[in-house]
């Protein structure tokens, strides 16, 4: 899996191994999601909540329409637009 710049920038030391399971188990989530709004503190845990964000932003770079997703300014609620 081709990982970002940004997103291994924020997960630090984490085994490489770790890194591409974590990205495997969000982009198989995201796709699922019904349309809706959603707290990213509800669906991160503490510990990850930087990388999960970081996570989702490249998701929705290398997905049409990225994804049907957006944040909010504040990148606390990620949304799941409705597709017509």
């Amino acid at each position: 899996m081709n990982i970002s710049t940004e997103v291994r920038s924020v997960a630090g030391s984490m085994p490489e191994a770790d890194l591409n399971k974590y990205v495997e188990r969000v982009y198989a989530i995201l796709p699922a999601m019904v349309p809706g709004h959603y707290r990213v503190d509800a669906i991160a845990n503490p510990d990850t909540r930087g990388l999960f964000i970081e996570v989702v932003k490249q998701y929705m770079r290398e997905t049409p329409w990225y994804g049907h997703m957006s944040f909010n300014n504040e990148f606390t609620e990620v949304v799941k637009h409705r597709v017509f």
